[in-house]
This record gives C-alpha cells, sequence and structure tokens, in this order.
C-alpha cells in the first residue's frame, strides 16, 4: 500500500493540460479519410488561427499534437492501439466521437476519433466550439473572440453521438416573412 500511494502523486500530475496557443501545432490525419473529415480539419484548423493564432499544420507523421482518424481506417486504427485508447463507448454508434486529452512519452496527444466519417467531422467541430466558435459563424455573423490561449484539461475527454439518426435544420425560405 505504501508503493501505491507513494507512486500517486507523480501518476496525477504526469498528466497536462493541453493547449492552444500562439504557434505550429502538427496534426496526422489519418490517410484516406473522407472528403466531409477533411474538410472539417481545414475549417478546424481556421477556427484555432482565427481565435489564438494556432497554426495546425497537417503531417504525415504520426508523433503529432493532434490525431485525427475514424474507427474503420486501418492505419488510424493502429495509432489508436498503440496510445491505448478506448473506443468501446462510439464504436457502432451512428456518427458518434471521442475526444480524448491523452498523456504520452512524446508529450500530449489529443485524439478525436469518430465511429464514422460524420462522426469524426462532428468531433472536430466539438474542439472548435470548445475554442469558443459559435457553429452559427458564417450564418450569424458571430465572430469568435481572440483569446490568447485555450485549454483543455489534462482529464478532458468527451464522446457524444445523436440522439436523431438523420438530423439538421430547415430555413423556411418559402415564406421569409415569417
Amino acid at each position: 500500500i505504501a508503493i501505491i500511494i507513494s507512486l500517486l502523486p507523480t501518476v496525477l500530475w504526469s498528466q497536462k493540460s493541453f493547449v492552444f496557443t500562439k504557434g505550429k501545432v502538427k496534426a496526422w490525419v489519418a490517410p484516406n479519410e473522407a472528403d466531409v473529415t477533411r474538410t472539417a480539419v481545414d475549417l478546424f484548423s481556421k477556427d484555432a488561427m482565427r481565435v489564438c493564432e494556432c497554426q495546425i499544420e497537417k503531417t504525415s507523421s504520426r508523433e503529432t499534437e493532434i490525431i485525427v482518424t475514424t474507427l474503420d481506417n486501418s492505419a488510424g486504427r493502429k495509432v489508436l492501439n498503440k496510445l491505448n485508447i478506448n473506443t468501446e463507448c462510439i464504436a457502432g454508434r451512428h456518427e458518434a466521437f471521442l475526444i480524448v486529452n491523452k498523456s504520452t512519452d512524446n508529450g500530449q496527444k489529443l485524439v478525436i476519433v469518430g465511429n464514422d466519417k460524420r462522426g469524426t467531422a462532428d468531433g472536430l467541430m466539438t474542439v472548435s466550439a470548445e475554442l469558443g466558435v459559435s457553429a452559427w459563424e458564417w450564418w450569424a455573423d458571430c465572430e469568435p473572440a481572440k483569446r490568447d490561449s485555450v485549454t483543455l484539461e489534462a482529464n478532458y475527454m468527451r464522446h457524444e453521438a445523436p440522439d436523431v439518426e438523420y438530423r439538421g435544420i430547415f430555413l423556411n425560405d418559402e415564406d421569409w416573412g415569417l
């Protein structure tokens, strides 16, 4: 018991926050990801740049700070297994995603994984929302506030799936005066 108690502070304090701040952050997007995922990565990159001047740089190296993949991507699955990311909470759930701040020997990793392509895209847009970017930013001219940094806590983990399989928004453009 004494050994466990003496190791406890090391385990608790070894995890660190993931910080978006001015500078470059490298992101690995699994090969052969769907167009919607690649579009979401581009939107997320623009959001990070506008909020805190954090430049998300895509790279082919897996030794990066941000990992983006979908469960059915074999290369992504290998990375998730290597990082020991448990994806049971999203497996088989339509458009589900998991976001994890993971401590590794090579530093912090922000892992964004979707059960399918839309789940991965939704996970990326959720991180944009954490940065302070509104989903209505384009439609309602809601310019995000500039910040010096945005921090995701050491134990940050979020997984979600929609309650309704097919969802969307209907804009009544036929009777615009309502």
